[in-house]
């Protein structure tokens, strides 16, 4: 990542993480979003988190 410049650096890509890279996006900053996890496999058989699906209104 030599080289690399960013405004804003988020530790971390869970709900809070996402959507404050989310907000940041409307922004001029330069953002980066580091996680350590691999992202969760969805099914469609899975139930639906009613707290992510309210975040995705900002």
């Amino acid at each position: 990542m030599s080289g690399m410049h960013y405004d804003v650096v988020i530790s971390g890509a869970g709900m809070v993480g996402a959507t404050l890279a989310c907000l940041l996006a409307k922004s001029a900053k330069r953002i980066a979003v580091l996680e350590t996890l691999p992202p969760p496999v969805f099914k469609a058989s899975d139930d639906f988190e009613l707290r992510v699906s309210a975040l995705s209104r900002f």
